[in-house]
């Protein structure tokens, strides 16, 4: 995917959280960008993963411990993290969003419409029809969407 295009998972505290850490420059603090800028590739393996290693019975097992340990880590040095995802959510309007949530859906939805793109899809998922009725309601009522659908999984 171009950068544009890209999927993020944000979580909504992410988001919505105050600022907590500060620098001596009143810039935000990324402790996972921090940790990713220290990281080189190729990673070296450290004493305890050694041991580890000769202690496996078989090549195979070693070989398929190596292949998730450079996933991992591969993962790690290319994945954005919570605060680069968050820049890029406040800086420009999604093409989309999907809200999924155990809670009241409907405070989360007004909050992050206005971060979504004109005539842009969105979708709530909710485990109980309930809060989805009171969210279909209040978007109905403010006339903030047109065309919505409130479906069961099991119609």
């Amino acid at each position: 995917f171009a950068e544009q295009n890209s999927i993020k998972w944000l979580h909504s505290g992410d988001i919505f959280a105050e600022e907590s850490v500060r620098g001596g420059d009143n810039e935000t603090q990324d402790p996972e960008k921090a940790e990713r800028e220290v990281l080189v590739w190729p990673c070296p393996l450290q004493s305890h993963t050694r041991a580890y290693l000769e202690n496996m019975s078989s090549q195979r097992e070693r070989e398929d411990f190596l292949a998730k340990r450079c996933a991992r880590f591969a993962r790690k040095l290319t994945r954005q993290t919570g605060a680069e995802a968050k820049e890029m959510f406040l800086t420009r309007k999604c093409d989309s969003i999907v809200l999924a949530t155990k809670y009241d859906p409907t405070s989360t939805l007004l909050d992050l419409l206005p971060y979504l793109a004109p005539s842009s899809p969105f979708v709530v998922y909710s485990e109980y029809m309930e809060p989805l009725v009171e969210c279909f309601r209040e978007l109905q009522k403010q006339s903030l969407a047109i065309n919505i659908r409130l479906m069961d999984t099991w119609m």
